[in-house]
């Protein structure tokens, strides 16, 4: 895997997720459009579904919105970092103090703390996921989202996750974040795998770290509220699922083509945990990077 591209998060209402990640986040808004038909409800594994896509470009990659209108869900606990699944989401900022500044002025709870990386901050969007925002050392003005950082993934049984991302690709780039404490009060080593963070729940949590999860089970869960996948690009997809499935990686659907030229597969992690890989079309990346960098742009003469 070359680089994350996206992640994809399923949301309760389509037009407040809208307005918190466009209009008080300030993340640049490139459009929405709508996945329906059988090849989707086959990849969804929802009769009849149609999923209402937001998609927000920032800088060279990119996050998703899902809402499945016709299957509407909501999970308690989004960002419970006690349940195992994708936790929090994390942006690195330009111009941190003024960002702060303004989301503060808009009446966001805000926790603070600091890391190897710098300062950093901690929100919630509207359905409880956590949002972790982190100082980039960069000035800007206004302050802004300039990329992704890492996805916050607990786990309640760490083996079998070395080898995971072995295979497929993922290499370890930290041993461990002590921000975590701070913002969550669970001391772990949590390393960082590209740009996964690897969180083990402790032991006597009251997980049960045996429980098989079967591809379809992960897939039924596609409307839920919170993180679906990771996303990650790499440059040739049929020769990433031929020898990734050779090695025992379990997919839900071998690669498709997508609108805009891309070609996707979606697998499992050990504990049904849904990643992404994709072979981009290189003009529409192009296109993207430039779209967003202009969008970016406009917005930050409105922001204050």
């Amino acid at each position: 895997m070359e680089e994350i591209h996206h992640f994809g998060l399923t949301v309760h209402e389509q037009r407040r997720s809208r307005s918190f990640y466009a209009g008080v986040l300030g993340l640049p808004w490139m459009g929405e459009f709508v996945n329906r038909g059988e090849r989707f409800e086959s990849m969804y594994k929802l009769k009849e579904a149609v999923n209402r896509v937001t998609w927000y470009q920032i800088g060279r990659e990119g996050m998703e919105t899902f809402y499945l209108s016709r299957h509407p869900a909501y999970t308690e606990g989004v960002g419970d970092i006690g349940k195992p699944g994708y936790r929090y989401i994390s942006f690195w900022v330009d111009g941190f103090e003024k960002y702060i500044e303004r989301l503060g002025r808009q009446g966001l709870e805000i926790r603070m703390g600091e890391g190897a990386a710098g300062p950093c901050s901690r929100i919630c969007d509207p359905d409880g996921m956590n949002v972790l925002l982190f100082d980039s050392g960069r000035a800007a003005s206004p302050g802004h989202i300039s990329s992704l950082k890492e996805i916050g993934l607990v786990v309640s049984d760490a083996a079998g996750y070395e080898k995971f991302f072995e295979t497929i690709g993922l290499w370890r780039t930290e041993r461990e974040s002590e921000f975590l404490d701070s913002f969550i009060g669970m001391h772990t080593a949590a390393p960082l795998y590209g740009n996964v963070r690897l969180i083990t729940l402790n032991a006597g949590d009251g997980v049960d770290v045996s429980r098989p999860i079967s591809a379809a089970a992960a897939a039924a869960a596609f409307n839920d509220i919170g993180i679906k996948h990771v996303a990650y690009s790499v440059p040739d997809v049929d020769e990433f699922y031929t020898e990734a499935k050779s090695a025992g990686v379990n997919f839900l659907f071998a690669p498709m083509n997508v609108p805009g030229g891309s070609r996707i597969t979606y697998f499992l992690d050990p504990e049904g945990n849904v990643f992404e890989a994709m072979q981009l079309n290189p003009v529409m990346k192009a296109i993207a990077g430039a779209a967003g960098a202009a969008a970016q742009m406009i917005k930050g003469m409105f922001l204050k």
